[in-house]
């Protein structure tokens, strides 16, 4: 077999020329098509940060009662008129609040109208319906709870 010259093919160093050019641009490429995948991310993130930031400063309520409701007040007291922390709510609503060390207690947001006021110590309930006017608190005075007494151990 006899060799016989190329003379249509590039040498070495023009073939490595090529080759370093078409991978410069080819990481270009890669890397002008990364940025639009990050900035979307980048957004979203801004604009959840934007969210979350208009949620903390809206309102959550005022102090004042809404329109048709009112409040009850009282204080819950055991069999020797000592203080109790009982648990005081209204039924059929999720407006429940726990008496202080003084055993005074406030419900607001009462829906007007009758409503059956519960307080609970000890395991024992006592109810008694309070009519709420619109606007006002109803005042029930003292609430006495009668405790549980436990056998003795033996």
């Amino acid at each position: 077999m006899t060799n016989k010259q190329i003379q249509d093919f590039p040498s070495l160093s023009e073939v490595e020329t090529e080759v370093e050019k078409q991978s410069a641009e080819q990481e270009k490429n890669r890397a002008g098509s990364r940025r639009p995948w990050t900035r979307y991310p980048t957004i979203a993130l801004v604009i959840l940060a934007l969210g979350l930031a208009v949620v903390q400063w809206y309102p959550r309520g005022s102090a004042a009662p809404a329109e048709g409701t009112g409040g009850v007040t009282g204080q819950v007291v055991n069999q020797s008129l000592t203080p109790v922390p009982a648990e005081v709510y209204i039924l059929r609503t999720e407006n429940v609040t726990t008496a202080d060390t003084a055993g005074a207690f406030t419900l607001s947001s009462v829906p007007e109208g009758p409503q059956e006021l519960m307080v609970s110590y000890g395991g024992v309930g006592v109810s008694t319906i309070v009519t709420i006017e619109r606007g006002k608190t109803f005042n029930v005075g003292q609430i006495r709870v009668q405790e549980t007494l436990l056998p003795p151990e033996q």
